[in-house]
């Protein structure tokens, strides 16, 4: 990444200072940890030992890894207190609860103080509650140029963000975490749209400069492709297909099925459908960002899907 001028000798300090720093963080181990996976009965236990022989499950995989080696506050650079350690909580979501925000919007009149404030607008709700569970919705570290500089010299993606006016831009930056939707043309799911090529950014923002976000994404981030997030996706999705429609065959031929049955079974449903989009459950699965590997209608950038907002490094 060129800089025009030179760099003053502080902040060439600091730069090599952050590129050290985020290298050892994108060195962190990412190797399986645990299992939280918590199939109900014998039933999605078997589903959950269905896969071939020498194929991992995807339910046994735990994505924390270790951020602490994030940038502490140096000259020019201000940061989030926290920063996300995703892990896989496909089973451990209460889908019921999240269900009914899935068309949830701020202006019900019937949604408590809490619902509303969980509720967006116009973005994902379901999505929002995911990446709360998850820590997704925490602020991104904020610096100067010459920060996201050392990021992507650390081997951080750079991602550009075109929003509609600039107080969208520092909402991302300083405000509450919006969940986005996607546009119903898209299969590639609800998240964070971001480009690697600012041009696209800028059209989006309307040739407004001030609306554009520059970031980096950091290194050691839990990413994937779309094409592997969605074999993944779909074959999570078939595994509980297939136990929700054992479960409700097994209720109709039962003459009193017991109320766990039934809980079980009204949380499968709903686990379905919050679960039916890719960016919902690539957030459950841990996933802080992945790539989706098109670019938009006359536009050069690829554009990827951020997820969690504590990963990205933006600048000022």
């Amino acid at each position: 990444m060129m800089i025009s001028g030179k760099l003053s000798g502080a902040m060439r300090g600091v730069r090599e200072s952050l590129s050290r720093l985020f290298s050892k963080s994108a060195e962190s181990d990412s190797g399986n940890i645990r299992d939280v996976s918590r199939p109900a009965g014998e039933t999605a236990r078997n589903h959950e030992t269905s896969d071939r022989e020498g194929e991992q499950s995807v339910n046994s995989q735990d994505f924390s890894h270790d951020m602490a080696d994030a940038p502490i506050a140096t000259t020019g650079i201000s940061t989030s207190e926290y920063v996300s350690r995703g892990s896989n909580i496909v089973d451990d979501l209460d889908y019921r609860s999240i269900h009914t925000l899935v068309e949830t919007r701020r202006d019900d009149p019937y949604l408590s103080a809490a619902e509303r404030e969980a509720a967006s607008s116009d973005g994902d709700s379901a999505l929002g509650a995911i990446c709360r569970s998850q820590g997704f919705d925490d602020l991104p570290t904020v610096v100067e140029r010459e920060g996201v500089d050392a990021v992507i010299d650390a081997g951080g993606h750079e991602f550009f963000r075109g929003l509609t006016d600039r107080s969208y831009a520092e909402q991302f930056k300083h405000g509450s975490y919006f969940p986005g939707s996607a546009s119903h043309v898209l299969d590639t799911g609800n998240g964070t749209y971001v480009s690697t090529a600012r041009s696209d950014a800028l059209y989006y923002a309307g040739n407004n400069e001030d609306a554009v976000v520059r970031m980096a994404l950091r290194p050691g981030s839990r990413t994937i492709e779309f094409r592997d997030l969605h074999e993944e996706h779909q074959a999570a999705l078939s595994r509980i297909s297939d136990e929700a429609g054992w479960l409700r065959g097994t209720i109709r031929i039962t003459e009193n099925p017991s109320p766990e049955m039934i809980r079980r079974s009204e949380e499968l449903e709903a686990k379905l459908q919050v679960l039916a989009d890719p960016g919902r459950y690539a957030a459950a699965r841990g996933y802080q960002a992945y790539d989706t590997g098109r670019t938009g209608f006359d536009h050069v950038g690829n554009y990827w899907v951020v997820l969690d907002r504590t990963a990205l490094v933006v600048q000022r």
